[in-house]
């Protein structure tokens, strides 16, 4: 079997994401009719949280820098923040944003 060129597995891992993260909003409507919506949403970035740290741990990559964590955390806020004010105004999108769905 031949080795796949870079620019063909990262394709290949592009579309293994793609199909992971399309099982999400079937998977957080199924979530949120039988736990909270607050503890559903807390609980898939914490286990996105987790999963990254153990990728990074098993490929010996280094760790984000504490600028690099700044910007992740004001991405974190911004997206629960507007999740949210989606929510209180009823205007949430239908399906296509797992945060809004999760929380709606």
């Amino acid at each position: 079997m031949k080795a796949l060129s870079r620019a063909n597995y990262g394709l290949l891992l592009a579309i293994i994401g793609m199909l992971i993260f399309s099982g999400t909003v079937p998977a957080t409507r199924l979530a949120v009719k039988g736990l909270d919506a607050y503890f559903v949403t807390a609980a898939r970035a914490a286990i996105a949280g987790v999963l990254a740290a153990i990728m990074l741990a098993a490929l010996r990559r280094s760790w984000p820098s504490r600028a690099q964590l700044r910007l992740m955390l004001v991405c974190a806020v911004t997206l629960t923040i507007r999740a949210l004010m989606l929510r209180n105004l009823h205007v949430a999108m239908q399906g296509d944003d797992p945060v809004s769905t999760a929380i709606r």
